[in-house]
């Protein structure tokens, strides 16, 4: 039931990305080495300039995860005024039509089975999750505490035709827990199709660039996921796109987020008023007449 009910909501997501209408930009860049005269290896690397301490945990979680999951990281660095920056390996990333299960694959046999690094603050996760969102979690959502990625979404995904590569991973913090359904509901994020409505926003021609480099969107990428652990998974993808609701503001994509949240809750039998989404928000209208500024409970959800 919970497994047609989503492929119903992955079919109606795509088609609302038609509205998401070209409000912001996309950038991408990178890095060629050369072989010079000295015969010296160039490694093609990417540098990360940001806040030193959001940097440094990055840094950390990525040697956590390995480089048989996430890319190297050649050198991280102090550049002074609270600015880090993290040198770290470019990789390419080849076409292929099942990127969303090979990363469920990868993650479930390389990542979800060890524990998660000592140094993780997350004893007090569903205090912090109610101080956050406006709601308890619910008990169903217990599982094993272990490694996780944090933020698998595509775009964060490559692939170089032999293994998945990940990047830019999230440590757990401020109520989300170290659970491999919160890795579960972003790779549900992106199946919805996070990232097509991201290259929507930049412009239909770089969206159609991206049907082409990306996986195909009816690929269901949860074969070999329990009921149980699926719904879990549900439930925090409705969390991910709240979150968006939210920092997108009154925007066509804080539109189709929103129309995710609302339709992520009902199949989860959950009411509007559980996470702030009541009947002042119109998810068949309009999307840019609709007003966003959800308050959850007197809480604002980021």
């Amino acid at each position: 039931m919970l497994r047609e009910a989503l492929r119903k909501i992955v079919d109606r997501s795509l088609m609302a990305i038609e509205s998401v209408k070209p409000e912001g930009q996309i950038y991408s860049f990178g890095l060629s080495g050369t072989l010079g005269h000295s015969g010296a290896k160039i490694f093609p690397a990417i540098c990360k300039d940001g806040p030193y301490n959001e940097l440094e945990m990055e840094a950390t979680h990525l040697e956590s995860l390995g480089p048989e999951v996430a890319v190297r990281v050649f050198m991280f660095g102090d550049m002074g005024n609270g600015t880090g920056r993290i040198v770290m390996e470019s990789m390419g990333s080849v076409i292929s039509n099942n990127l969303l299960t090979r990363s469920v694959e990868t993650l479930d046999l390389k990542v979800w089975f060890r524990p998660p690094p000592s140094n993780w603050d997350y004893d007090y996760w569903r205090v912090e999750f109610f101080q956050r969102f406006g709601f308890d979690a619910p008990d169903w959502l217990e599982e094993r505490h272990c490694l996780i990625h944090g933020d698998p979404t595509l775009a964060n995904t490559f692939f170089n035709g032999e293994r998945v590569r990940y990047i830019d991973p999230k440590t757990p913090s401020k109520g989300i827990p170290p659970f491999a359904s919160v890795d579960l509901g972003k790779i549900m994020q992106s199946w919805l199709g996070w990232e097509r409505a991201l290259y929507f926003r930049a412009g239909r021609a770089v969206a159609s660039d991206w049907d082409k480099h990306y996986a195909a969107p009816h690929e269901y990428p949860f074969m070999g996921i329990d009921e149980e652990t699926l719904r879990r998974a549900t439930f925090w993808c409705m969390i991910h796109c709240l979150r968006i609701v939210h920092r997108e503001g009154q925007t066509s994509l804080g539109w189709w987020a929103a129309r995710n949240v609302r339709a992520l809750q009902e199949t989860l039998g959950m009411n509007n008023e559980t996470i702030g989404l009541g009947p002042r928000w119109n998810t068949s209208g309009d999307p840019t007449s609709q007003p966003i500024g959800i308050q959850v409970s007197g809480h604002h959800a980021t």
